[in-house]
């Protein structure tokens, strides 16, 4: 039998061994594929960093954000890609286990999100393997291609409790929050770069994207993810505002100023209503007056800015957007239709929607999902899947409204508890529009969100023994 003290003597040469591998390595990739082969040692170099500083891994996710898609590798002839966060995070989770081996301690904390968290991997396991046996014209790249999605779902749900570990003080939590905000202000900034020197994206539409004209899209490329991510980030911001006091509080209202708008000037309305929201709570919460400056800000906005006009009353008339969306979501109901129990399985949608005649090429970036988070998870993973994602949201407000309401908790965990409270309704409103729950980069900011609630209200239950 052998200890985990014994294990961790072994272990302690590994770092030195795993680099020279790594130069190695690099060196072969660079050669054989210079794009490829950077992405990769920039993830073994974050995997060997974490070992010796945990929380650098988890700033430098946070910084990717910043990068957003500008940096995309296509992968299987086009049905899927690699984002570095799909290098980054997987690394920085095994220098995890590395430095909790190292240090004789390997803990997975315990909460109201563990159970639901570990059965919806569970449902899309098995929903997946159903789905495939259901689709015969699958061929063994696509039915790869969609397994990796799974992959990259445990990726985030690995995040999460890898910042519920690392993030057990408030000074780091503070640290973290506002390296997330620094990243939300500096998407913020690009975009207003690139609306002033990009406005016209067709030249884009070959690769995929959308032909967005006037809209700020920074280095996400899409107006709609980038003012949902914006709405979630203000709330944070917004909660952490009213609890701060002195000079973080202005701080915080100025950042809160330049996310405000950037999402203005996305032009989504999905992101408007998703404010909206967030207002209406922060008010029913905390603060009336804060719903009475949102009210008035967002009056001043309508009446002056012609275009922001015209996105609303397209919405009341049914403009081509709103039309299109209506499409999206027949789409995936006729698919419900005809595979009501278990669904497709688990990003089988966008080579379904070819076979169907809805799209001609599945390498569309918005051909994975439906216009609606729910009803993607209802078409790939049926009713079961549905309620075992809702699970995880009840379980997510459980914690939000906990640390918010918390008599022990400071002044940061109860600001952070009611942002993190009011963004997530906000982006359940945005979802209903947008796929953006399932959106990887919205996955990270709610992992990184609830992980540091959870890691600071929330004793380690469960430590891993080597044996």
């Amino acid at each position: 039998m052998t200890n985990l003290s014994s294990i961790s003597g072994a272990l302690r040469p590994v770092p030195v061994t795993l680099a020279i591998l790594t130069a190695i390595a690099a060196g072969w990739l660079i050669g054989t594929n210079p794009v490829v082969g950077v992405v990769l040692v920039i993830g073994g170099l974050a995997g060997l960093s974490i070992v010796a500083n945990p929380m650098l891994g988890i700033y430098a996710i946070i910084s990717s954000l910043v990068v957003g898609q500008f940096v995309r590798l296509p992968a299987f002839g086009g049905a899927g890609a690699v984002l570095p966060n799909d290098i980054l995070i997987p690394a920085i989770a095994i220098g995890w286990l590395l430095a909790g081996l190292l240090r004789q301690r390997v803990e997975f904390v315990t909460s109201p999100l563990s159970w639901p968290l570990a059965s919806m991997l569970v449902v899309f396991v098995l929903t997946f393997i159903l789905g495939v046996y259901q689709l015969p014209f699958l061929t063994d790249r696509q039915i790869v291609a969609s397994a990796l999605y799974i992959v990259r779902w445990l990726e985030y749900v690995m995040l999460f409790f890898v910042v519920a570990d690392l993030v057990r003080s408030e000074k780091r939590g503070r640290r973290v929050m506002w390296w997330l905000i620094s990243a939300a202000a500096a998407l913020a900034i690009l975009g207003f770069f690139q609306l002033k020197l990009f406005p016209d994206f067709r030249f884009m539409v070959p690769q995929g994207w959308d032909p967005h004209i006037g809209r700020l899209l920074s280095t996400w490329f899409d107006p709609n993810f980038l003012g949902g991510f914006f709405a979630l980030v203000t709330a944070a911001v917004l909660g952490l505002a009213i609890f701060a006091r002195g000079r973080e509080r202005i701080a915080l209202w100025v950042c809160a100023a330049v996310l405000f708008a950037a999402l203005v000037l996305t032009f989504s309305r999905s992101s408007y209503a998703a404010l909206l929201v967030v207002g209406v709570i922060l008010t029913l919460l905390r603060s009336r007056r804060m719903f009475l400056l949102l009210v008035v800000v967002l009056g001043i906005v309508v009446l002056t800015v012609p275009r922001v006009q015209e996105r609303v009353l397209g919405a009341l008339s049914i403009d081509e957007t709103a039309r299109l969306r209506l499409v999206s979501w027949q789409n995936a109901l006729t698919v419900v239709r005809d595979h009501p129990v278990t669904g497709i399985g688990y990003n089988t949608y966008r080579f379904v929607q070819v076979d169907y005649g809805f799209l001609k090429d599945s390498t569309e970036h918005s051909a994975g999902g439906s216009d609606s988070s729910l009803l993607t998870i209802l078409v790939t993973t049926g009713p079961l899947g549905v309620l075992t994602y809702l699970w995880i949201v009840w379980s997510s407000l459980s914690i939000a409204w906990s640390s918010y309401r918390s008599k022990t908790a400071s002044a940061f965990t109860k600001g952070l508890g009611l942002g993190a409270l009011a963004g997530l309704v906000g982006l359940l409103v945005h979802s209903v529009f947008i796929n953006s729950l399932l959106f990887p980069h919205m996955m990270e900011v709610l992992a990184v969100m609830f992980g540091i609630l959870v890691g600071l209200g929330t004793k380690p239950a469960r430590q891993l023994n080597v044996v």
